[in-house]
């Protein structure tokens, strides 16, 4: 399956400014390229459990690191798409903004901490 943007990097006379969100499918391959490539580069990257895919979340701060030809933004995240009870496919989300980075990191952690609770 092809990646796919879904958002485009707004630009201004001076730049790069307020870039916004970069939201695109991606394979598991990619998705574990990624997360290595983080890991070998001492970033922390937060695993939550999902139901058939897992999820990601990763703080990677103020970096010029490039993903592919996007610039790397503040905050990585990796979910878990629901598609049926036999499939999920996985979105990566590069944001710069913390209030959609920990809302979505407290949900996913809050969910797994309910589910494993009830068992």
């Amino acid at each position: 399956m092809p990646i796919e943007r879904l958002n485009r990097t707004l630009h201004n006379k001076e730049g790069i400014d307020n870039m916004k969100d970069v939201r695109m499918r991606i394979t598991m391959e990619t998705c574990d390229n990624i997360v290595n490539s983080l890991q070998e580069r001492n970033y922390d990257v937060e695993y939550v459990p999902g139901g058939t895919l897992d999820n990601y979340f990763c703080e990677v701060g103020e970096s010029n690191l490039k993903l592919s030809r996007w610039k790397l933004r503040k905050y990585l995240i990796v979910l878990e798409r629901f598609v049926n009870t036999w499939t999920s496919t996985l979105e990566l989300i590069l944001t710069d903004n913390a209030e959609t980075y920990y809302n979505l990191y407290n949900s996913y952690m809050e969910s797994y901490t309910e589910n494993v609770m009830e068992e």
